[in-house]
């Protein structure tokens, strides 16, 4: 996850910041530098920027210029990437001041919204009780274990005296105040929780001096929670990842792929292989994963409209449509029906979603220009984009991800992952075969 890196940036630009407050103003470039490659790197380190800020820079009118310039440095191309390619430098915020995006429509950006703005506690009332809340966690997003509620008293009965500890502090607790109301989810706060982990051993050491057996008790409470921690870890290692017998040399990585993978489109990979050059494009549609293809591949993410939708939706007919694919470099087209039944019903993503004149759009392409490759357990399939229509129109059925009442009707409680029921989706079955 690069949530990782933004979290290793962020700890030395802490430490940076910490080494400016007194020291050079070298410092200061060396913590504004990391500040803006954790930014670069991903928008949520703006959850420390205020604070790094503050303690690199301060008021200092100079070591404020050297500080955004630097960080602006780390920035702009990107701004100037987005601006170029989707007309939003910011893009996907700001689209109240800034255009939408060539890949930004109302019903995107409106489950963008409903997904990114839900917080870590729900009522007011709850702030004074986040210890607990995000001790027991309702979800695994917001689950960050018992050590905040254990340590919390402690730290704030034994504040310590040293600056660089109360520095860490600091930027820890204002950083959790930026991310209280304005997400829920912890992994965006990785460098909060190394620093909020730095002030309970200081503490443990400080208090320890005068009672050992506090230290003590508290090393016992941080070795049971790490080992409690670890053992879940690993338990749920094993059960979504299981790679043991990949790693003892009983199981090949095609089986591994097609048995793990949620809605495994690895099969399709592996038959593909014959049918595919290295001279090939694929246009993967409704499916947003790619890794495993041996060949160039343009897919997008939940959010995007999809290069698909976006030539659909743009051409007047099945002639404009497939001249679009061919400009694209697209010489093929792979489904994956369960994963976009996934993605398209139970997590309601806007997607494939045409009119009348669309339809008909697609329906031209296939009757002239496309060629199907194969069909795969009923939910993998590829297509071949013709070099030239066909004389008369004959082609293949459409995908089944275009037909969204069969496409429902065909997948739903048949995934790994179900909306309303394994149980309650086979007695609907029996019931209505």
């Amino acid at each position: 996850s690069v949530d990782i890196e933004v979290c290793f940036l962020i700890l030395l630009a802490c430490l940076a910041a910490r080494e400016a407050r007194q020291g050079p103003p070298s410092w200061n470039a060396r913590c504004a530098i990391l500040t803006g490659a954790a930014l670069a790197m991903k928008y949520t380190a703006v959850f420390w920027i205020p604070w790094l800020i503050w303690l690199s820079a301060g008021l200092n009118r100079r070591r404020l210029l050297v500080f955004g310039g630097l960080v602006a440095c780390w920035m702009l191309p990107w701004f100037a990437r987005n601006a170029a390619v989707v007309g939003n430098p910011v893009y996907p915020y700001a689209t109240q001041i800034f255009s939408q995006g060539r890949q930004w429509d109302p019903p995107r950006q409106k489950r963008f919204l409903e997904q990114s703005s839900s917080y870590a506690v729900e009522k007011k009332a709850d702030l004074l009780l986040l210890p607990w809340v995000l001790s027991k966690g309702n979800t695994s997003e917001t689950f960050v274990g018992p050590s905040l509620l254990l340590f919390a008293p402690m730290v704030l009965l034994n504040l310590p005296a040293a600056m660089p500890i109360r520095v860490y502090g600091a930027v820890a607790g204002l950083s959790l105040g930026l991310w209280v109301v304005g997400t829920h989810i912890h992994r965006f706060l990785l460098a909060t929780w190394a620093l909020l982990g730095l002030l309970v051993a200081w503490v443990l050491w400080d208090v320890g001096q005068a009672r050992p057996w506090v230290r003590q008790a508290g090393l016992l409470l941080l070795f049971i929670v790490g080992f409690a921690n670890l053992a879940a870890q690993t338990i749920l290692w094993r059960k979504y990842f299981d790679p043991v017998e990949v790693l003892a040399g009983r199981e090949s990585r095609r089986e591994f792929l097609s048995r793990k993978m949620l809605n495994s489109y690895h099969a399709a990979v592996v038959r593909a292989d014959s049918w595919l050059t290295r001279h090939d494009r694929l246009l993967v549609v409704g499916e947003t994963r790619g890794l495993y293809w041996p060949v160039p591949f343009i897919n997008h993410s939940v959010y995007d409209r999809q290069v698909f939708e976006e030539i659909i939706w743009d051409s007047a007919d099945a002639a404009q449509a497939a001249k679009r694919l061919k400009q694209r470099g697209v010489t093929h087209l792979f489904f994956n029906h369960a994963e976009t039944s996934r993605m398209k019903f139970r997590y309601d993503y806007p997607m494939l979603e045409f009119d009348d004149r669309q339809q008909a759009v697609i329906q031209g392409l296939w009757d002239r220009w496309m060629k199907k490759r194969f069909s795969l357990l009923n939910r993998l399939s590829l297509y071949q984009l013709l070099p030239k229509p066909r004389p008369a129109p004959a082609g293949p059925p459409l995908p089944l991800s275009f037909d969204a009442f069969t496409l429902r009707r065909t997948f739903e409680g048949y995934t790994e992952v179900t909306w309303e029921g394994d149980a309650q989706i086979q007695a609907t079955k029996v019931v209505n075969p």
